[in-house]
């Protein structure tokens, strides 16, 4: 199934926000153990 440029877009967008998330939820875990 081809995506659209702008569908791809919108999905690297999505990852990088999920990434930038679990990073912060992991600094919090390791921050308040």
């Amino acid at each position: 199934m081809l995506k659209s440029s702008r569908d791809i877009c919108e999905d690297k967008r999505i990852v990088k926000a999920i990434t930038l998330v679990r990073h912060r939820v992991l600094d919090v875990v390791q921050m308040h153990p």
